[in-house]
């Protein structure tokens, strides 16, 4: 739930500056906001029985087919792609700036490259990790190239020039891919991202406007430890909360919003049945009278099931959002490796928080490119081998 252990920031404390937040924080509506979060949770635990199954298939991992110049060609390729990320991105200058300073807008179609790269980098790794080479002298070159693509994928991506819940989506793979157990036991990926979210989210903030400043900041931060459980700006209980009393504002009617979230590559500039992302127009709404500092905000996918559809949209979209999860899940399993893993679910593992934090439509094109990409460098240097196990109930079994 991001940030529930401090969810009353000064936002909600301060009627002259936030008058409405304050407003709304007296009322019920924050007690309302932890339900709606706790049934939602809920709706999705019991819509996850309701998946659909896949039969799993398993795909050959031969090492002796993976030598020194195959890294080495996956090392240009991805080179080649930060390249072309840093020519649409406006130059080494504009991309290595902070978030906040950035002189040039990144466009959207800055991601495909930049997508691409990230998914040659998990290959690499993930044939390294698994790689029984007997030569050290290969081993240590094969390493070097490796670390070669990490500085590189470093400079394009890091806490200082990109937004830390694309940071999450680009590098936990990693994390995944180099402790393995953590897809089997659960458990402890959730507790590593719940615990990343409340104190490494808020150290890293700052960054966004620069080292320096952000060595200015950090002062503030340490003073006082409940402060890193505590973000200074909008999370996601205060959007929950704020945005009930307000609900009547939004301009589409009902049903528009969840049921136009599969259509996110469309442009609501262009059709005109496609509402306005409906985190824009909360921020907006709030822009006016200086309630926020930006008008791009979070919205859970469980505020936008309640704007639509009121409290039983809620308990509906948890069972389908469960439902979905669980089957893609099932889908990933076709592409686990000899050494079953499932290596495409990396990929669906880090972009859970991102859509949470909503909104869908809003969020969820860049997780889709990393997944696209991600399925089709695996398809092309993967063979599929000849057996097929149609068992589901095995798969996965380390994760009791």
């Amino acid at each position: 739930l991001f940030f529930v252990l401090s969810p009353i920031s000064q936002n909600l404390q301060n009627p002259e500056t936030s008058p409405l937040f304050y407003q709304a924080s007296s009322s019920p509506n924050l007690i309302f906001a932890f339900l709606m979060s706790a049934i939602f949770g809920i709706a999705v635990l019991f819509g996850q029985p309701l998946s659909l199954p896949f039969k799993r298939k398993i795909f050959e991992e031969n090492q002796k087919k993976y030598s020194l110049s195959f890294y080495f060609l996956i090392t240009i390729l991805s080179l080649i792609l930060v390249g072309i990320s840093i020519f649409i991105g406006g130059g080494i200058s504009n991309i290595s700036s902070p978030r906040m300073a950035k002189e040039i807008y990144i466009p959207a179609h800055f991601w495909y490259p930049v997508s691409m790269a990230f998914s040659l980098f998990y290959l690499q790794v993930h044939l390294f990790l698994n790689a029984e080479e007997k030569n050290n002298l290969y081993r240590k070159s094969k390493l070097i190239l490796i670390f070669l693509n990490l500085i590189v994928l470093l400079f394009l991506s890091n806490p200082i020039n990109t937004a830390r819940f694309i940071l999450v989506i680009e590098w936990v793979p990693l994390i995944i891919l180099i402790f393995p157990s953590l897809i089997y036991r659960k458990s402890r990926l959730i507790l590593i991202l719940y615990f990343g979210i409340l104190f490494l989210m808020p150290i890293l903030s700052p960054l966004r406007y620069g080292i320096d400043e952000a060595l200015q900041k950090y002062p503030e931060y340490f003073s006082n430890f409940s402060n890193l459980l505590q973000i200074k700006f909008i999370d996601i209980i205060e959007i929950v909360t704020v945005t009930i009393p307000i609900s009547n504002e939004f301009e589409h009617a009902f049903f528009t919003y969840t049921l136009t979230s599969p259509l996110f590559f469309l442009s609501s500039r262009v059709f005109d049945f496609i509402p306005t992302t409906i985190s824009l127009q909360l921020g907006s709404y709030l822009l006016r009278d200086n309630q926020v500092l930006q008008n791009n905000l979070s919205f859970p996918p469980f505020l936008e099931a309640f704007i639509d559809f009121s409290w039983i949209g809620i308990v509906f979209y948890g069972f389908l959002f469960g439902s979905i999860c669980r089957t893609l899940e099932n889908f990933f399993k076709i592409f686990n490796t000899n050494k079953d893993f499932p290596f495409i679910a990396i990929i669906f593992y880090a972009s859970l928080p991102m859509l949470y934090r909503g909104p869908i439509r809003g969020t969820i094109g860049i997780p889709f490119l990393f997944l696209i990409n991600t399925i089709l460098i695996f398809l092309t240097f993967y063979k599929r081998s000849k057996k097929s196990i149609p068992d589901q109930k095995h798969s996965f079994a380390k994760n009791k």
